[in-house]
């Protein structure tokens, strides 16, 4: 399948120029596939960002492998352009969605900015995946450990040496973290970490309520949190089954199924 590699930058005059040693790594890399097309993209406002990546979701198709890189200032909203413009997360990932369609769940997505990994928050399960594998700073980064990680990683990718990288990289998962969209859609389901999060007794008060009858005949806390559980969790599994096919676009894409099999 053929690679194609976008790097988009848009960072500001006197900020260090991260991009460069990327564009370095992949250009002039003699061990990158022979079939790789390689594009660095400068981008000065939102206009230009989301013309951009129109303009990826016209190239790319089920029969490529898009990798999109961004080099930016970041926050946990978004990211932030040249101009000063900070656009939020929700905004990028309908975007990134879109050209997700397009090649049949298969973006990958670097991201080479401070907070990159708040995209996952954005991420519903009752929309279509935003893409295949996200990683991304889990928080503040520092430009040194951008070049070291993305110069490190994608030599790795080019040596098919992936695994290594990342068992020996002090890098992760301290200051970078990697994603796989079928990992991160059943998290969303998970009971523990919907109690991590806090989510989960978000419609506590509105169950009881509609409960009520059946918890007047239940005198121990303990029991209807219990009750309350089990409802979830069935709830749970049941959405998870029913927005599968949607999630990881096995309706369109029906060799999918194949892939993402729990």
């Amino acid at each position: 399948m053929e690679v194609v590699f976008f790097n988009l930058e848009s960072l500001r005059v006197g900020d260090y120029k991260t991009y460069e040693t990327l564009h370095d790594t992949i250009l002039y890399n003699d061990q990158k596939p022979k079939d790789l097309d390689y594009e660095l993209i400068n981008i000065g406002n939102s206009e230009e960002l989301f013309t951009c990546l129109s303009q990826i979701e016209e190239k790319v198709n089920n029969e490529l492998y898009p990798i999109i890189h961004f080099d930016l200032h970041g926050s946990p909203e978004g990211i932030e352009l040249r101009s000063g413009e900070l656009v939020n997360w929700d905004s990028i990932i309908k975007s990134l969605t879109d050209i997700n369609i397009q090649c049949g769940l298969n973006l990958f997505l670097s991201v080479g900015a401070c907070f990159g990994i708040s995209a996952v928050q954005m991420v519903d399960a009752r929309k279509r995946a935003p893409f295949a594998i996200l990683i991304a700073p889990n928080g503040e980064v520092y430009p040194d450990n951008l070049n070291e990680f993305y110069k490190g990683f994608f030599e790795a990718v080019f040596q098919n040496n992936i695994k290594n990288f990342f068992d020996n990289s002090p890098l992760v998962p301290a200051v970078f973290s990697i994603v796989n969209v079928e990992t991160l859609y059943h998290k969303i389901f998970n009971l523990k970490d919907q109690k991590k999060s806090g989510i989960l007794y978000k419609y506590f008060d509105l169950w009881k309520e509609k409960n009520e009858d059946l918890i007047k005949r239940i005198y121990d806390e303990k029991q209807i949190h219990e009750l309350f559980e089990l409802h979830i969790y069935i709830q749970n599994e049941k959405s998870r089954k029913e927005l599968k096919d949607h999630f990881f676009m096995i309706d369109l894409y029906p060799e999918n199924k194949n892939i993402y099999t729990k």
